[in-house]
């Protein structure tokens, strides 16, 4: 339990729980302090002990023992005002099995604000499991917040207020995000409908995700790689345009060929089309030109969107400029049916391949595949020896392998037998990675998204966070 009174009492805690061995006979009156006397001397443990010690013990403290008792602080612990919730929390840890969940979540709601931060990210990692999944995600936000203030960068005070002005700006972004969720919903269905697709709108980003990725584009680093030390950091005043996906949504076909017609129209007439929405088209890519075999892909598109008068007002009441900050960027994720199958392991109430266990179905899904395909399937020989390799009992969903520490034992065989089973599920929805169409396809929509496509000016971008980088060094300095 992070709190003073399980530091200091730790030895008092170890012996109540060996009232019979030796080593607790041996303890003397100075390994015992604070009101943790009191539960000694009316536990079993105080029982336990050999007459001559009790008598001994009882001379040392005298009759105001549980006021004079010694107590051992760290040198950092030189505060009373937490007293009372340290006591409590280490009389929590004193019981075998722990804080439940109501009791872990009442104390979250009084101290996660305000307890260090490292202490909250060990109480969660080791308890975190005990709440449902909201409430889980909900204190995570609150940590991942206060560890960007923190620790993504200087540690002196008056960096870590830059930073938390940062935050609570983008708590502000947030806010105002939220209040296009329906909007950014009906769009998504009229595209959708405009290009023979199926909408999936999605629930906004959590604080968690929103402050693990502001953590990562301000220390310079990209979600797959290795912190490179050299990397430019993103400003803070330019982390709430650069975070891209507070609202999101997908669009699914069913065939590879609906998907290409569909991402080349929304590129193309979007702005023209919902122009009384859409301000710009902020970013464009596609991993369907990569003709190795890599796993997951997906086409995605971010619109921005204008400001709703409720947004307006939300970020103006923050003094935020809305001149700087001037639309709600939208990313729409475009995929095929079967990806995403592969990538949840369900897709709404038309196909479920979980089993029992909430784990993935692999040879279940591929056979189905399979048979869809037919006879005169190329890949057949292979994908009948992937069904053998994949495990009985079904895999972990692939979303969950990605999140998975690299240090995890399983996580690269997970890792590539889920590219041999996505290989499978795109193929199932016509795409083909060596096909020559396919290459002539992502030729012309390169050019497309070049013309139409706005970014910030990279070389304005780069040349901002050089200065940035010349005055203030790296983040982590």
């Amino acid at each position: 339990m992070p709190d003073r009174a399980a530091r200091t009492s730790r030895s008092t805690k170890k012996d109540a729980k060996k009232a019979h061995t030796s080593n607790h006979q041996q303890r003397s009156a100075g390994d015992l302090h604070g009101d943790r006397m009191t539960q000694f001397l009316a536990s079993p443990s105080y029982d336990a002990l050999t007459p001559q010690l009790a008598e001994q013990l009882q001379r040392t403290i005298g009759n105001h023992a549980l006021q004079r008792i010694i107590q051992r602080e760290d040198d950092d612990d030189n505060a009373d005002a937490n007293a009372n919730n340290n006591d409590a929390n280490a009389d929590a840890d004193n019981n075998d099995q722990g804080m439940n969940a109501a009791e872990l979540k009442g104390f979250l709601e009084k101290n996660a604000n305000k307890m260090d931060v490292s202490e909250l990210g060990a109480l969660l990692k080791s308890d975190g499991h005990k709440l449902n999944k909201k409430v889980r995600t909900k204190f995570e936000g609150i940590y991942q917040k206060r560890k960007f203030v923190a620790q993504s960068g200087g540690k002196d005070k008056g960096s870590q207020n830059i930073r938390k002005a940062a935050a609570d700006k983008m708590d502000v972004i947030t806010a105002a995000s939220a209040t296009m969720q329906d909007r950014a919903g009906k769009l998504l269905n009229n595209l959708a409908s405009d290009t023979g697709g199926h909408a999936e709108m999605g629930p906004l980003k959590n604080m968690k995700g929103i402050f693990s990725k502001m953590t990562r584009k301000h220390l310079g680093k990209d979600k797959q790689d290795k912190y490179d030390p050299n990397a430019a950091p993103v400003e803070l005043d330019d982390l709430g345009v650069d975070i891209k996906d507070i609202v999101r949504g997908t669009i699914y076909y069913e065939e590879f060929d609906d998907l290409q017609t569909g991402y080349m129209e929304m590129v193309k007439g979007v702005k023209q089309v919902y122009k009384y929405i859409v301000i710009d088209i902020i970013k464009s890519e596609t991993s369907f030109d990569d003709n190795q075999g890599t796993g997951y892909r997906d086409a995605k598109l971010v619109l921005l969107m204008d400001l709703s008068a409720e947004a307006r007002k939300i970020l103006k009441s923050k003094a935020i400029n809305t001149q700087k900050f001037r639309g709600i960027p939208f990313e729409i994720q475009l995929n095929l049916k079967k990806g995403l199958v592969v990538k949840s392991g369900k897709l709404g109430g038309e196909e479920n391949y979980l089993n029992g266990d909430g784990l993935f179905d692999g040879r279940a899904f591929v056979q189905a595949a399979m048979d869809e395909m037919g006879d005169d399937y190329e890949q057949r020989d292979a994908d009948a020896a992937l069904i053998s390799d994949i495990p009985a009992g079904g895999l972990p969903k692939a979303h969950e392998v990605y999140k998975m520490p690299d240090t995890e034992l399983n996580k690269q065989t997970y890792n590539d037998l889920y590219v041999r089973i996505y290989e499978v599920a795109y193929r199932a929805n016509g795409y083909i990675p060596d096909d020559t169409d396919l290459k002539a396809f992502v030729t012309k929509l390169k050019k497309q998204i070049k013309s139409k496509v706005k970014p910030r000016d990279k070389a304005a971008k780069d040349k901002k966070r050089a200065a940035h980088k010349a005055k203030h060094g790296n983040p982590q300095d």
